[in-house]
């Protein structure tokens, strides 16, 4: 990896010194490409570092189009079931209800929790809470549900509290990213100013020395790290794998030139007299 430009380097601790692990955007589900990639988009203009994706239907898959590259910067971390449903039945509020599913978005949710983050799950039914409502006096981990059948029964069973942002017109809902965007903007807005939500400084040098390659930032144990901290060694947590690359074929010997087309047209009309 090639040493960064000054300018470059002063780029990324800046972008660094900006990002937080305070809020964080629980992806349960959530199987679109596009919408992934503008989900990941916002968080890393909002700062956000983290985003846990709990992969029950299937790999979360960000479309680069939406999310113009944003995702290398973030740690999407993933937690995947065993055992991805067979292809034919994919329907979201079945897939919801499995036990493998539940059993998943448990254990995902329930690691954020022993890490001191209050459980906030988007849900549009009545009761749910105004999002100027939502308490941000400690780690807030807002949980987006599928396209479809929005959070499951075990996001909604060990939800702190339910939250959701009024329709005031006809529609009976927003789109997801759209959503995520106004309530994340809202929540980071006041959290901001409070304590704690900048990375210590190590955790910023974390991040610029997997940016930009640990030569241009040596690490230092000794800088204390925040409590939510943990480390990732990539940005992708359990990418999945990718194809081999394929190997190429057997030079023949001859020279790869392109055909002349007026060659070609002479021997297809030569072809056709014959």
């Amino acid at each position: 990896m090639p040493v960064p430009t000054p300018a470059r380097l002063e780029r990324l601790r800046a972008a660094a010194a900006g990002r937080t692990r305070r809020l964080v955007l629980v992806l349960e589900d959530v199987h679109k490409s596009r919408n992934l990639g503008a989900l990941l988009r916002t968080c890393d203009a909002l700062g956000l570092q983290e985003v846990p994706a709990i992969e029950n239907r299937s790999p979360a898959e960000a479309a680069g189009e939406t999310s113009m590259g944003a995702g290398r910067w973030l740690d999407l971390v993933r937690h995947r079931r065993e055992e991805f449903p067979d292809p034919s039945r994919l329907h979201p509020p079945a897939v919801a209800l499995e036990p493998a599913a539940l059993a998943n978005s448990r254990r995902a949710l329930l690691a954020l929790r022993e890490r001191g983050y209050r459980l906030a799950v988007a849900d549009p039914a009545p009761g749910a809470a105004a999002l100027e409502d939502v308490p941000v006096d400690r780690p807030l981990a807002v949980v987006i549900g599928n396209e479809f059948a929005g959070a499951s029964p075990a996001a909604l069973g060990l939800a702190d509290l339910r939250f959701g942002i009024p329709m005031r017109g006809f529609a009976q809902s927003l789109n997801l990213s759209v959503f995520a965007g106004i309530a994340l903007h809202a929540l980071a807005a006041r959290m901001r100013p409070l304590p704690g939500w900048a990375l210590p400084g190590a955790e910023q040098a974390d991040l610029v020395r997997r940016w930009a390659g640990p030569a241009a930032c040596p690490p230092d144990p000794d800088q204390a790290r925040s409590p939510e901290y943990r480390p990732f060694p990539t940005p992708y947590q359990d990418r999945p794998p990718t194809a081999p690359n394929p190997q190429p074929r057997p030079s023949s010997g001859k020279k790869n030139t392109p055909a002349n087309p007026r060659t070609r047209n002479e021997n297809r009309r030569g072809r056709h007299q014959n």
